[in-house]
């Protein structure tokens, strides 16, 4: 799927000093299940241009041919807007620079005025331990058969940090690897092992969907 990101988190996590492969941000349990709390209005957000005029604590924005995702945090709760982008628009999107210092301000300028036409709130969606518990025991190939997607490995944590859909999880499998910095599959290394242990961590790339 052909995307840009457009804006990233504010907050980046210093786990890149010591992973194989790069990672963006670790979360915060405080968005987790029904302990997420309504801070935005959704229904309220007619087009872009409302979510992006609300103060979030983090941010990260993407589009393809076909939509726009912009994903954000209020009092630690996660939220995510979508908008269907119409092809004269994704022409002049094409043109921009992001380069260029004013790409921010001339995305926002383009895509602000298109009309959400799904809203979500990403922390109310957010899997339980015991649903995660069910991938106790399956191979990493399963994991990535099912969509799964390796995000980063952390040595002297010895585990993997893998996406599903919005969300990334910490996991462990039951036989430890050896870990070559400079000739790193993660993907590879993972399929022949079972999962040990799994934990929800946070958001991992919400622009990341199926069309």
């Amino acid at each position: 799927m052909k995307k840009l990101m457009i804006c990233i988190a504010l907050c980046v996590v210093a786990m890149l000093a010591v992973v194989g492969c790069g990672q963006t941000e670790s979360g915060s349990q405080a968005d987790s299940g029904s302990a997420a709390k309504e801070s935005v209005d959704l229904d309220s957000l007619k087009t872009l241009g409302d979510a992006f005029a609300i103060e979030a604590e983090e941010n990260q924005s993407g589009f393809t041919d076909k939509v726009y995702v912009y994903a954000f945090t209020v009092d630690g709760t996660n939220y995510r807007v979508i908008a269907d982008i119409p092809k004269g628009v994704k022409t002049d999107a094409d043109k921009l620079d992001d380069g260029k210092e004013d790409f921010e301000e001339k995305s926002k300028e383009l895509f602000g005025p298109l009309e959400i036409s799904k809203r979500e709130n990403l922390s109310e969606m957010t899997p339980t331990q015991e649903e995660l518990d069910k991938y106790v025991g399956k191979t990493g190939q399963e994991l990535l058969d099912e969509g799964w997607v390796f995000s980063a490995y952390l040595d002297d944590e010895k585990a993997f940090y893998m996406d599903y859909d919005w969300y990334e999880c910490k996991i462990t499998f039951d036989k430890e690897i050896k870990y070559d910095q400079d000739n790193f599959d993660g993907e590879k290394e993972i399929k022949d092992l079972k999962v040990k242990t799994i934990e929800y961590i946070g958001m991992g790339d919400p622009t990341r969907i199926e069309e």
